[in-house]
């Protein structure tokens, strides 16, 4: 878990700017933590990506913006869930003769799990599988495991992110307080609705 305090000179500047446009200094402080928090969840999703060969849409259904701040609780919440691996088919699987091809790391090249399939033959996938992995364990033709890759969460802990992301978090908190101040100056001039 990060916490971020605010500078209490950030903290001064948006008051005077809000108590001149005439706003509620609560809401716009929680307008600027939670667009703070939308960024970071973005950053993390570009963060684990420049190790992963991931969608972004499947990434982002991993990383949870739980807990949004409202005027009563200047608190929001971002979450990298802690999940198992990932199936093999979310890094781009492609069934050889040999087995089935897939890239994971984006430091590496394509990798072959040796006699895995994705359906009855070489290019045709199984619709059912809905494009999954799997192997046989023995030389029966049952049972079968379904082949994982990489886990998101386990590649932001084990790449030590957590530090840089503290600092994008910080960098971006003082420009959203930095755009409010603006937004409510502007107001407070006229030159924007109220």
């Amino acid at each position: 878990m990060i916490a971020i305090g605010i500078e209490p000179r950030k903290l001064k500047e948006l008051r005077k700017a809000v108590d001149r446009a005439g706003k509620k200094f609560p809401v716009e402080l929680a307008a600027a933590i939670n667009a703070t928090a939308k960024k970071t969840r973005s950053q993390i999703n570009q963060k684990v990506r420049t190790e992963l060969v991931v969608k972004s849409a499947d990434l982002n259904k991993l990383i949870k913006t739980g807990t949004k701040a409202t005027s009563a609780t200047l608190v929001a919440k971002v979450t990298l869930e802690k999940t198992a691996r990932l199936p093999l088919r979310a890094f781009s699987p492609r069934q050889t003769r040999a087995g089935v091809t897939y890239k994971i790391s984006k430091r590496e090249g394509r990798k072959l799990a040796a006699g895995a399939f994705q359906g009855p033959k070489p290019g045709v996938m199984k619709v059912s599988w809905r494009g999954n992995v799997f192997k046989r364990v023995g030389k029966e033709r049952l049972p079968i495991v379904k082949l994982m890759g990489a886990s998101p969460w386990g590649v932001f802990t084990k790449q030590k992110m957590t530090p840089e992301q503290e600092r994008d978090i910080k960098s971006e908190l003082v420009k959203q307080m930095d755009r409010r101040i603006k937004l409510n100056i502007l107001r407070a001039e006229g030159l924007v609705a109220k």
